[in-house]
Formats: structure tokens, C-alpha cells, sequence
């Protein structure tokens, strides 16, 4: 049986330049909005692109979603609806953003490079990238479990 919980991921180019302290201030901004829409998960910006993952009551998850693909400072290039999910993957992560170097020790960073890679070109087919990034959550959510994460 499915909870209430819905979950979705989106990919997007910057239109804009973001260094370190403005995605520190963006995730921030962030982590204050879904903390108060009680939306939880987290964000990964490389090589110009957002990668993001959010969970929540369907209709607050859409609603930001729908403000997200207006913010100007940049383009959403794909959607993916994960869809309504058992459980909270990251409960206590109202916005997490996983710098390049967690994902290196992590060893997520080849898994999100391919990734983003796949959902920029679409290149590989829905079900198979979607399957592919709930694996990456999996191993995310692991490392929290295993307090290798906070």
C-alpha cells in the first residue's frame, strides 16, 4: 500500500553563473520553502546542470515543481514523476545539497555523471532511467542508515 508521499526528480540547465556561495544561498532558500511545504530531498549542481530530487505531498511537490520550471535562472530539460513511494526517502532533509565532492565519496559521482548525462540527451528510455535513478536514492538513503551521511 502506497502512502501519500510523492516523489519526482527534474534536470535543468543554469542560465546563469552559480558559484560555490550562490548555491550555498540557493540550497538554503531552499531547504527554508520545503521546510515549510514539508517537501524533503535533495540537490546536486555540476558542469552547469541541477539535478533534483523532491518528496512530499503530491500537491505541494507539483506546485513547487510548477514554480521551479519558472524560475529564470534556469531551463528545466527533463521531468521525471518517480510517482507516489511507500516512505520518505529523506526525512530531515527539507534541501540537502550534496556537493561534487560527497558524491565522489560517496561513489555516486560516475552513477549521477551518467545519469545526467542520460536525462540531458534522452537517450535511454523512461522506465530505465527512472529504474537507474531510484537505484542512486537506494544508495544514498544507505549511506544516511549507515551515518556515513548526515
Amino acid at each position: 500500500m502506497f502512502s501519500d508521499v510523492f516523489a519526482l526528480v527534474y534536470l535543468s540547465t543554469s542560465l546563469v553563473a552559480f558559484d560555490k556561495a550562490r548555491i550555498n544561498e540557493l540550497a538554503q532558500h531552499a531547504s527554508e520553502k520545503n521546510k515549510r511545504l514539508k517537501i524533503s530531498g535533495y540537490l546536486c549542481f555540476k558542469d552547469g546542470l541541477f539535478f533534483q530530487y523532491l518528496e512530499g505531498n503530491q500537491g505541494n511537490v507539483v506546485g513547487l515543481m510548477d514554480q521551479i520550471e519558472k524560475d529564470s535562472r534556469h531551463e528545466v530539460l527533463n521531468l521525471i514523476h518517480i510517482g507516489n513511494i511507500k516512505e520518505r526517502k529523506f526525512r530531515g532533509w527539507d534541501m540537502r545539497y550534496l556537493e561534487d565532492g560527497e558524491l565522489k565519496n560517496m561513489q555516486l559521482e560516475d552513477m549521477f555523471k551518467w545519469i545526467i548525462t542520460s536525462m540531458k540527451t534522452e537517450i535511454m528510455a523512461y522506465e530505465s532511467l527512472k529504474e537507474n535513478i531510484q537505484k542512486m536514492i537506494q544508495q544514498i538513503v544507505l549511506l544516511r542508515r549507515k551515518k556515513l551521511i548526515s
